[in-house]
């Protein structure tokens, strides 16, 4: 099958901020299923003057590639949806789209994207039901996994350089989580950016999951430290995976849903408050033959069930019938049609004077830089808020208007 994968290269669209989990994960997997892989840069915007350019370069990278399935993964209002619906009236191409914190992006992005799909996948179960609800019934659950091409084999606890770690950025409760747990007197190392020691590279951060005896996953909840008290936004998240299939074992956050994927206390380990991980790290710190079986079947699990070779396959699996009816249909454009749409609704002298005086404040408070950064994000947040869809149409004033001020 010929797939273009349509996401950005390096996280939003900075080399200097590394390679992106979607680009190093999701491409690699596909070419070792078996398919061609193109791909088509969404986020790095100084690749093109404006988001007509943007969407006309999609547009004809497309025609030239004639891809079987276009499989996406939007962050926000780069691609139209105009320009998606033009590629659906092909009926010619299976178009998908990976949707990533529908914990609370579902309710102000994915819920307006998704009919202009073929089919939306979704991480979080808990969700299947809200797109149903509005309406959405071609939804896919599947789950964020480990690289099954790079899988590592867990070390003994004997053998492992680190007692306790923690690997991610220091956002949120996280240092705060972080203190609590050295004052008990457990030596906790933590990686990534926001914490001494800084960002790991993949490689170094694949060694300190595979050398740690314990390594810990802070979800992005909001414990109260002093009492153990608050209701965590708990999210399953990829760390869950990749942990276990580079060899570790891990203590996480517990989940409503993490039952659907590992055994609890026999493959992974959960927590409650914060107490209860101090207990937790305790313990199996004291057991280590306990927790070298619990990390091994971890492992096993992670091998055999939760790679991206798994969940990607069950979805080119699911999609097979839709793309059996197109097969046959080369893809071919209405160019008309997207001139027409950006010649009616593209910028004006109007208009830019108008985000000239918007924008203006926001630049004196802030910089340059910034106070355009600012002032398309207050865009954005009230034209959602406001307008519903059309905050990721061709019509909106952010897409119209504010190109680059990212």
């Amino acid at each position: 099958m010929r797939i273009l994968c349509v996401f950005d290269k390096y996280n939003y669209g900075h080399a200097a901020r590394g390679i992106s989990y979607e680009y190093i994960n999701f491409i690699p997997a596909l070419e070792q299923l078996g398919h061609t892989v193109s791909f088509f840069e969404t986020y790095n915007q100084a690749l093109y003057s404006d988001f007509e350019d943007q969407n006309r370069k999609l547009l004809e990278t497309v025609e030239r590639v004639q891809p079987d399935l276009i499989f996406v993964q939007q962050r926000w209002n780069e691609t139209w949806i105009e320009t998606w619906d033009l590629l659906r009236l092909t009926q010619s191409v299976v178009l998908v789209n990976w949707a990533a914190d529908d914990s609370w992006k579902y309710s102000q992005f994915s819920k307006y994207l998704a009919k202009y799909f073929d089919y939306f996948v979704t991480t979080y179960p808990d969700r299947v039901a809200s797109y149903i609800k509005d309406g959405h019934d071609d939804v896919l659950l599947s789950q964020w996994a480990a690289d099954g091409a790079n899988l590592i084999a867990p070390k003994l606890a004997k053998d492992c350089e680190y007692q306790v770690t923690f690997v991610g950025s220091a956002h949120g409760k996280r240092k705060e989580m972080a203190e609590v747990v050295r004052a008990a007197g457990i030596d906790l190392q933590c990686f990534g950016s926001g914490w001494p020691a800084g960002p790991l590279s993949t490689e170094d951060m694949i060694n300190v999951y595979n050398n740690s005896v314990i390594t810990l996953n802070f979800d992005n909840g909001a414990w109260t430290p002093k009492s153990f008290l608050g209701k965590p936004d708990r999210q399953i998240k990829a760390r869950t995976f990749e942990v276990l299939g580079y060899g570790g074992f891990l203590l996480t956050g517990s989940h409503p849903f993490l039952s659907r994927y590992y055994e609890l206390d026999t493959e992974i380990v959960a927590f409650d408050d914060l107490q209860d991980l101090i207990n937790k790290i305790n313990y199996y710190l004291a057991n280590l033959e306990l927790r070298d079986q619990i990390a091994a079947a971890g492992y096993q699990r992670t091998a055999n069930e939760h790679t991206y070779q798994h969940r990607l396959q069950k979805i080119i699996t699911h999609i097979t019938p839709l793309h059996d009816t197109y097969r046959h249909q080369p893809t071919v454009i209405d160019w008309k049609q997207f001139d027409a749409m950006v010649t009616a609704n593209y910028q004006t002298a109007l208009g830019g004077g108008l985000r000239w005086l918007y924008t203006k404040p926001f630049e004196l408070m802030f910089g340059a830089v910034r106070g355009r950064r600012a002032a398309r994000r207050l865009m954005h947040e009230l034209s959602w808020r406001f307008r519903g869809e059309r905050a990721y149409s061709v019509k909106s004033v952010v897409n119209r208007y504010f190109y680059n001020d990212v």
